[in-house]
């Protein structure tokens, strides 16, 4: 399944501590764009706790394909990993990585307990960090003439077109970022802007 021309990730780098009957819990997230990205984050979770008693994750991850793993390390099946990964989709996220340490207060919370424990602290972690949206855009090079720089800077922000650059030789160059779905309504700005006096050029397409 191809990835979707936008989607909902983390903001951040997101903590939350949970105390449950004397067991600690601590949820740590961030964004990850792959795999290996998820793991190394893991990683340094597992080197940050290494005295802890378990260190559950999950992780959901979109692009060419979609990846969603999750481990309970130890837990009885289905509290730990699995509540987690339901946080991140409860909240509508991708390309997110959630842990959640657990240190051992002596006390047995019981599968209930433990998949309420686990789920809390994930959400509350994925809170903390924050939400933005992720668009897949197109850079668009607009070759204009010097004199309409002026005019192109205040009009295309005004239209909530963002200028990612500008270079200047003979002419102006501005990359422009724009969703696929905008460019008409782009090269119609331009012209009308320059009389026509213009080059619009789609190029690659980025996340931003």
């Amino acid at each position: 399944m191809s990835m979707p021309d936008r989607y909902s990730t983390c903001l951040g780098p997101g903590e939350y501590v949970l105390v449950e009957k004397k067991s600690k819990f601590i949820a740590n997230v961030a964004p990850v764009s792959t795999e290996e990205e998820a793991r190394t984050f893991l990683d340094n979770i597992r080197k940050t706790y290494p005295d802890a008693r378990h260190v559950v994750y999950a992780y959901l991850i979109s692009g060419d394909s979609t990846y969603q793993r999750y481990s309970d390390d130890g837990e009885p099946q289905g509290t730990g990993g699995l509540p987690v990964l339901e946080a991140i989709k409860r909240e509508g996220l991708t390309n997110v990585v959630c842990t959640v340490t657990r240190y051992f207060g002596g006390i047995l919370l019981g599968a209930p307990g433990l998949t309420r424990a686990y789920g809390t602290s994930a959400s509350g972690a994925l809170q903390a960090a924050g939400r933005r949206e992720v668009v897949k855009v197109r850079v668009v090079n607009v070759i204009v003439s010097l004199s309409a720089v002026k005019t192109l800077n205040r009009a295309l922000p005004e239209r909530n077109y963002t200028i990612l650059g500008v270079d200047y030789m003979a002419d102006a160059t501005f990359k422009v970022a724009c969703t696929e779905e905008r460019i008409p309504e782009l090269c119609d700005l331009i012209n009308d802007l320059t009389a026509g006096v213009n080059l619009v050029e789609p190029g690659d397409e980025v996340w931003m």
